[in-house]
């Protein structure tokens, strides 16, 4: 029975089934790595992209009426952004000042 089994190890067929194995649990990681950061990138493409929209928003809202507004503006944001995909605000002076801060401190 040892030596069945030994010769069975040994034969171009179990060789050939292992090499395929191999061949594919590599491409399929492959595969699963290409996936995983392509996704990373597109989320991260569409959270700088609400992010830019927003700062041009508020910036535009600052432009047109002045800092009260912008100041108002981002308290209504907060107020009205509850979910997982909210953005925290932070309002500074061309000097560093901060304006505005509602970022929690950890």
């Amino acid at each position: 029975m040892n030596q069945l089994r030994r010769q069975f190890f040994h034969t171009a067929s179990f060789r050939l089934t292992g090499l395929y194995l191999l061949l594919f649990v590599t491409s399929v990681g492959i595969l699963v790595a290409l996936l995983f950061f392509q996704m990373r990138q597109t989320l991260q493409n569409e959270v700088r992209s609400h992010i830019s929209n927003d700062v041009n928003l508020l910036l535009f809202e600052y432009r047109e009426d002045g800092l009260d507004e912008l100041l108002e503006e981002t308290e209504e944001r907060i107020e009205k952004s509850r979910g997982h995909d909210r953005l925290l605000y932070m309002v500074q002076s061309p000097s560093g000042r901060v304006v505005f801060d509602r970022i929690p401190k950890s």
